[in-house]
């Protein structure tokens, strides 16, 4: 869709080599069963993409709503 259509524009190698190191770190999270940072890595690394898309509303909007989504994401995060 229209975010992957802008990020693919705008992605460099180092944005590239980011994105590979907040996957390596959300394994390692998961491995030490650290569902609290492994939680915080996915949401910075989906929010990567919209970043990227120099939407900065989009962005703004999504960033948003994982917020007032947090509370009910928290306790599956916990378990």
């Amino acid at each position: 869709g229209l975010v992957a259509r802008h990020l693919a524009e705008r992605l460099t190698p180092a944005d590239t080599s980011d994105l590979e190191e907040s996957v390596a770190r959300m394994a390692r999270a998961k491995d030490a069963n650290d569902f609290s940072a492994f939680h915080n890595f996915d949401r910075g690394l989906h929010m990567r993409p919209y970043a990227a898309s120099g939407r900065d509303r989009l962005v703004l909007t999504i960033y948003e709503l994982v917020n007032r989504s947090q509370r009910h994401a928290s306790p599956i995060y916990a378990s």
